[in-house]
C-alpha cells in the first residue's frame, strides 16, 4: 500500500528511465491500483517510458489489459510496439493471434516481426488443430519471404518450433548453436 500512496511524488520524475522503472515495477506487482498509472505511462512522450507500461500492463494478464495496450501496436517506436506484441501475448485472450498476424506480416522492423512470430507460435500453440495450421502455415510463408535475414529466420524456426514437436524446433536449436546465426539471436 506504501508503494501506491507514493506514486503522485513519483509520476512528476523528470528523468525518462526513473519513469520508465516506476511502470517496470508496477507491472512485477500487478496489483489494480497500478493500472490507472500504466495506462497514464502509454501516452508518456519517451518511447522508453511507453515501452515499459505496455509490458507492465502484460504481466496483469487480463484481456482487459491487452485491450488497454492494443493501439500501441501501431506506435511509431519499434520497441513499444515490441512490448506491446509481447503484452498482447501474454494476456492469451482468444483474438490475440488474429491481431498480431498484420504486424507479422506487414511492421517495417524486423524485431516486431519476430516478436510477432515467436508470439504467435506461443499462442497458438494450445489452439485447436485448425488454428494451429493457420498459425504455422502464417509463420512459415513470413518466413519464406526472408529466407535471408538470420534473425526472422531463428524467429519463424522458433514460432514454428512452439506449434510442433519436432521439425522446426530442431531446426532452431541447430540453428542456434551455429556461430554467424547464434550471434546475431543473441542481439535480437
Amino acid at each position: 500500500e506504501r508503494v501506491f500512496d507514493a506514486l503522485n511524488d513519483l509520476l512528476a520524475l523528470k528523468h525518462p528511465r526513473s519513469r520508465a522503472g516506476i511502470a517496470w515495477t508496477l507491472g512485477l506487482i500487478a496489483h489494480d491500483r497500478g493500472l490507472e498509472v500504466l495506462k497514464r505511462f502509454l501516452d508518456d512522450p519517451d518511447p522508453v517510458v511507453r515501452s515499459a507500461a505496455a509490458g507492465g500492463l502484460g504481466e496483469f494478464r487480463r484481456e482487459s489489459t491487452a485491450a488497454i495496450v492494443e493501439p500501441y501496436l501501431l506506435d511509431p517506436n519499434e520497441r513499444v510496439r515490441a512490448a506491446a506484441v509481447n503484452s498482447i501475448a501474454k494476456s492469451r485472450f482468444t483474438g490475440a493471434v488474429a491481431k498480431l498476424y498484420p504486424l507479422l506480416l506487414d511492421d517495417p522492423d524486423p524485431f516486431v516481426q519476430c516478436r510477432c512470430a515467436i508470439a504467435i507460435g506461443a499462442l497458438a500453440s494450445n489452439a485447436g488443430e485448425g488454428k494451429r495450421k493457420e498459425a504455422m502455415a502464417k509463420i512459415a510463408s513470413w518466413r519464406a519471404l526472408h529466407n535471408d535475414d538470420p534473425k526472422r529466420k531463428v524467429a519463424a524456426f522458433i514460432g514454428l518450433g512452439l506449434l510442433e514437436d519436432s521439425g522446426s524446433f530442431i531446426e532452431c536449436l541447430t540453428a542456434l548453436h551455429d556461430k554467424q546465426t547464434g550471434a546475431i539471436f543473441k542481439g535480437m
